[in-house]
């Protein structure tokens, strides 16, 4: 069966600085532990540093109680970008790829996220991912725009 990547391409306001919106979603302790429960992922385990970023396990809560940890790359990019690679989540391959640009009312947070199913079963789950993914980006802006440095 072939496997056809979908992309998601998402912008979201946030009413803080780039700088503060980079730190907020890239600058975390080895062993970050949110305080704020609806934060997702609710732990981020630095498993090894990289030039470029860092081997992360990340741990996640659904709110039906269901938990499951992914292992993702994070990679700083010299232009202010980052991306996050999830070689495996839950059945999909993911790319998510990130970028800001200021504005007159705050700053734009422009998220390109490409999914490619690894199996039947998660090509059958593609848009019900993509709105649960479209939904914890929203909440995460919430988030960012309340805590960024």
């Amino acid at each position: 069966m072939a496997q056809n990547s979908d992309v998601i391409n998402l912008e979201l306001l946030i009413h803080r600085s780039p700088k503060s919106i980079r730190a907020w979603w890239t600058e975390f302790s080895d062993d970050y532990h949110a305080i704020d429960p609806q934060e997702q992922p609710y732990r981020i385990v630095t498993t090894r540093r990289l030039p470029n970023g860092r081997e992360l396990e990340t741990f996640w809560r659904m709110p039906d109680g269901f938990e499951f940890n992914f292992r993702e790359i994070l990679t700083l990019k010299p232009d202010g970008s980052w991306t996050f690679e999830i070689p495996n989540g839950l059945g999909f391959r993911i790319f998510d790829e990130f970028r800001i640009e200021p504005g007159p009312s705050g700053t734009k947070l422009i998220i390109r996220s490409t999914l490619t199913p690894q199996d039947a079963a998660a090509a059958g789950r593609m848009a019900s991912q993509k709105e649960l993914m479209i939904e914890g980006w929203k909440g995460a802006a919430k988030l960012c725009e309340r805590d960024a440095p």
